[in-house]
């Protein structure tokens, strides 16, 4: 008997100890849209979004620029027995200027600008997901809490069925199988505070990964969730136009016809322009023999001083060169179609899952009203009679161990609806939330 005793009040205080640890204080509960705003600020797929805006920005500045200009120096004429520059040759000092005549780089620049609304609605679509993520997590945490007090809830049941049991057995009217079935169930329930705590710990690492802090970091939570609350479905269905990843795909459609447009106007024509000074020494045999090619002065003496002026412009659409612009054109353009067929086949996509989500909650809401209002209050006094019954000696353990296991199983479905409740309230938000 006192060994009986011995293990049972070994075993009931690990497991209370173990469910003392995973809980949090309610006192330093944190709220979730804190946790929230934490991922947001913190998180740094957010940063690197923000910087994708920025990059936007440069390469639409850049993409306006002309080339640069090209300066170069060239030595001609050279005596082929004594190729010695500036003594014997023409030197010439060269630039070139390539200007686009009819707006390519601008054409281009607005291209590169339509990143930028691209940029902005993947922020706004990482920023859903990590409150999405933040919200699944804080119910798995709170999910956790409710189990190690509905685990503690039954090993006071437990104690009290052991203690009815003891003095039962001391009075000769209780078998020792009684006892020794009760302390199996104190054994599983012990094991049990030990996993649910092992569960707590994962989701706290899972938090605490997306909230960019150390993975040992307490993270301590409310007992009651936040309110659930949606609108209509049409009214849903309607929000669902918003969401960022929808415009993101039109954005990207919009990108890809200015593309298309940059495309096409790089097969108009550009224009090269050339200048130069060039300058050639007396006595050169080539300059002698061909004086006239660089002019007399009005004194009949030869120049030493020659401008060279040059220009030169594209012809894009010669046979061999045209495909390339209005292939690249065209395959923008097909782009674009396909970026407005997969926005659409998204957005099909997002309107089943509102109406499971909408449809989850339907039934997360029946399930807790019956729970609450029939059920458990059913159960509870259920219990209370088999507790009168097994202490007269009228009912059998195992009706009694049934029908506390019936009470602690549609307490556990509660807590599973309410869980399923939250979740689908944050789908829901996520896939109708107004940014």
């Amino acid at each position: 008997m006192n060994r009986f005793l011995r293990w049972k009040g070994g075993m009931i205080a690990t497991a209370t100890a173990i469910a003392l640890l995973a809980m949090p204080a309610v006192a330093s509960a944190q709220p979730l849209d804190s946790l929230i705003a934490i991922a947001l600020r913190v998180h740094p797929r957010v940063r690197a979004a923000q910087h994708a805006i920025a990059v936007a920005d440069h390469r639409a500045r850049s993409a306006s620029a002309w080339d640069p200009p090209s300066i170069g120096m060239e030595f001609r004429d050279l005596v082929i027995d004594n190729p010695t520059p500036w003594n014997n040759g023409e030197t010439m000092l060269m630039a070139e200027q390539m200007i686009p005549l009819f707006g390519q780089n601008r054409a281009m620049a607005n291209a590169m600008a339509a990143e930028r609304p691209v940029a902005e609605a993947s922020l706004a679509g990482l920023r859903r997901k990590l409150r999405l993520q933040v919200r699944q997590e804080y119910l798995a945490i709170w999910l956790a809490d409710r189990k190690v007090e509905l685990n503690a809830e039954e090993q006071r049941l437990t104690e009290l069925v052991h203690r009815t049991a003891t003095i039962g057995f001391q009075a000769g009217k209780t078998p020792g199988s009684d006892l020794l079935r009760i302390e199996s169930e104190l054994a599983r329930l012990a094991n049990q505070a030990t996993t649910i705590a092992a569960e707590r710990a994962e989701s706290v690492g899972q938090l605490n990964a997306i909230l960019a802090l150390p993975s040992g970091s307490p993270i301590q939570i409310s007992p009651e969730l936040p309110p659930v609350s949606a609108p209509p479905f049409d009214a849903a269905r309607k929000a669902i136009a918003g969401h960022p990843e929808l415009r993101r795909m039109e954005a990207m459609a919009q990108m890809s016809n200015l593309q298309s447009q940059a495309a096409t106007a790089m097969g108009r024509p550009m224009l090269m322009l050339r200048g130069g000074v060039g300058y050639m020494p007396e006595g050169h045999p080539l300059r002698e023999a061909n004086a006239g090619e660089h002019g007399v002065t009005g004194a009949g003496e030869p120049m030493n001083w020659g401008l060279t002026l040059g220009a030169m412009v594209t012809i894009p659409a010669t046979g061999w060169s045209r495909d390339r612009a209005e292939g690249e054109a065209l395959a923008w353009q097909a782009e674009a179609e396909k970026n407005l067929e997969e926005g659409k086949g998204m957005e099909l996509e997002m309107e089943g899952m509102l109406r499971a989500a909408y449809s989850q909650l339907s039934r997360a809401e029946a399930t807790i009203g019956y729970l609450r209002q029939t059920q458990t209050p059913l159960l509870e006094r259920t219990l209370q009679a088999l507790r009168n019954e097994y202490s007269a000696n009228r009912a059998p353990l195992p009706s009694l161990l049934d029908g506390m296991k019936m009470l602690i199983m549609a307490r556990m479905d509660l807590l599973m609806a309410q869980m399923e409740q939250g979740m689908a309230a944050a789908m829901i938000e996520e896939l109708i939330a107004n940014d």
